[in-house]
């Protein structure tokens, strides 16, 4: 008996990972054919499809690999950034992107919770908008134990707008006037996902297109910052709970070291050693590939293991709730640069 559930749970298993490399290659391979059809939303939507079509007997499988790839994939994605980088910018970037990042999140929660959207659905999207789309929304996930329909719904939202930014914002930065440099900044600034900005750059000016790049680095390292930040809250609210007899001592100390989240600091050893040590450029290049294959496998887990029921219960609202904060994103990125570049 011990033997046919260890042969089951191990089914499970590998039949998930058979899935999600199926996914992860297919979604790839179409994204390499028609680059405007991202690899990770095609992930998510096949995962979601093939668990329609072939309900599991559990998702966790499908969960636990998800969640594991998601931290991985933020690891690798330290090496895609260096201090040396940043230079080309300079630290005044942080004059732009700070009043972004705030005014992403703390729109996503007052807004949300107006709108009586669950507190965590809000926050993945506000993270989404702030900071660099999926990759964001996947470093937030597990610090905030988000479930997967949640997870899934804010980068459906995300991609969305991901879209729309690649016909829209060329057409704005001629329409506000901008030159290479600052429209380069109001990308880099303002569109969610690192594809999307390099595609809309690069559609303006080549010159426009590298300052994009380089600003939209300096804004994923914000994502240390605002997961530390959220790891303070979750512990802070523990330590309330403590106050109120709600929670023991030592069960706090259990909590904030679950809570603090390993991958952010080997993103962080990863950025470090991407800037102080000598690394091959073709091993840099791997790292890339392999912290973009990791998210899109990722996320096709996320997809197969999405309650469909709960996704459209979520209805329009999180999608409502991201086109306001992404408009507030792009006023406040424009006047930001208006006031400290012009």
């Amino acid at each position: 008996m011990t033997f046919s559930k260890f042969s089951d749970s191990n089914w499970a298993s590998w039949a998930s990972w058979a899935k999600i490399l199926i996914i992860t290659a297919l979604s790839y391979a179409i994204e390499s054919l028609v680059p405007a059809l991202g690899a990770s939303m095609l992930a998510i939507l096949l995962g979601m499809a093939l668990s329609a079509w072939r309900p599991p007997a559990s998702t966790k499988p499908a969960k636990q690999i998800s969640g594991q790839l998601l931290k991985i994939g933020i690891v690798f994605l330290g090496f895609g950034l260096s201090f040396a980088k940043l230079q080309a910018v300079g630290l005044k970037v942080y004059l732009v992107l700070i009043p972004v990042v705030a005014v992403a999140l703390l729109s996503a929660r007052y807004l949300g919770r107006w709108m009586g959207i669950e507190s965590r659905s809000a926050l993945l999207v506000g993270m989404g908008t702030a900071i660099c789309g999926g990759s964001a929304i996947a470093a937030a996930a597990p610090i905030v134990e988000a479930e997967d329909s949640e997870i899934a719904f804010a980068i459906t939202t995300i991609f969305l707008y991901n879209t729309l930014a690649l016909f829209l914002f060329p057409l704005l930065g001629a329409w506000l006037g901008y030159g290479d440099q600052n429209f380069g900044l109001f990308a880099g600034a303002a569109i969610n996902d690192t594809s999307s900005v390099v595609a809309a750059g690069f559609a303006f000016s080549e010159a426009a297109g590298t300052t994009a790049t380089i600003v939209k680095m300096a804004r994923t390292l914000l994502i240390v910052p605002v997961c530390l930040g959220l790891v303070a809250a979750r512990y802070q609210q523990a330590s309330a709970q403590l106050a109120d007899g709600q929670e023991t001592k030592a069960g706090l100390c259990a909590q904030a070291r679950r809570l603090f989240p390993s991958f952010i600091a080997y993103f962080l050893l990863a950025v470090l050693a991407s800037s102080l040590l000598p690394l091959p450029t073709w091993l840099l290049a791997g790292f890339k590939l392999l912290a973009r294959l990791t998210m899109i496998a990722a996320l096709a887990g996320v997809g197969l293991a999405v309650d469909l029921r709960q996704l459209r219960r979520a209805g329009s609202q999180s999608i409502i709730l991201g086109g306001f904060c992404w408009a507030l994103v792009i006023v406040t990125a424009s006047l930001a640069i208006h006031f400290f570049y012009s």
